[in-house]
């Protein structure tokens, strides 16, 4: 299968990438706030993993279906 070599936030390339946009996605945020990310994995056959570095995610959503709040350092995003 093919394999994805570049991955995008926002329409930003991820870390690691070889095009012509100059800059990756940044976000500011304010320490001790607290924000909402929807993430999607819009591949075909990759699966993605999602994590902040130092950051403890809360997950309240997983397939349009609301869930009872529970924490996680990574999470795995299927297709």
């Amino acid at each position: 299968p093919n394999v994805s070599d570049a991955y995008t936030i926002n329409g930003f390339p991820g870390p690691l990438y070889n095009c012509s946009n100059k800059g990756t996605y940044r976000l500011k945020v304010k320490p001790g706030k607290t924000y909402l990310l929807r993430l999607i994995n819009a591949a075909l056959n990759d699966e993605l993993f999602f994590s902040i570095a130092n950051h403890t995610l809360v997950i309240v959503e997983a397939d349009a279906t609301y869930v009872k709040p529970f924490t996680s350092e990574t999470i795995i995003i299927g297709p």
